[in-house]
């Protein structure tokens, strides 16, 4: 997987875009899909150990793509409901769950330091206007 993301993002396509387009735009993108990769892994063993790593990795490279911006929000939803769902003789309800909320953990552990800092510093954690129950340094009207 680490060996493919690098060859998207060595492209000519990428490197050539790259003055055109923010870096956390690619950064977040990539680190999504690693997200991605890490939550649909498969391991022959059936370890719930291994799973739980998988989870807690997701959970970080996914909780990193929400730090960046916030419309990956859906994608954490949808893999929250991926470890859920997630098709197996071996995990049982209750060993799905655990992953799952393992997985929202540490997504929250990595992604709220920035949503803090932004709710402590504009008093609005997702954008710096007063917009809905926030309030924020700039108007919403400007």
């Amino acid at each position: 997987m680490l060996f493919a993301t690098t060859l998207v993002m060595m492209s000519t396509v990428i490197i050539n875009s790259k003055h055109r387009f923010s870096a956390v735009d690619f950064a977040a993108a990539v680190i999504a899909l690693c997200a991605f990769a890490l939550a649909t892994s498969t391991h022959e063993s059936g370890l719930l150990r291994a799973r739980l790593i998988d989870a807690s990795f997701a959970g970080l490279m996914a909780g990193f793509a929400l730090s960046y911006k916030i419309s990956y929000g859906p994608l954490i939803g949808t893999l929250f409901i991926c470890f859920l769902v997630r098709p197996s003789k071996i995990y049982l309800l209750k060993s799905r769950l655990q992953t799952a909320l393992c997985f929202l953990f540490f997504v929250f552990l990595t992604s709220s330091a920035w949503y803090l800092q932004n709710w402590w510093l504009t008093g609005n954690p997702v954008f710096p206007t007063k917009l809905g129950p926030f309030s924020g340094p700039l108007d919403s009207e400007k």
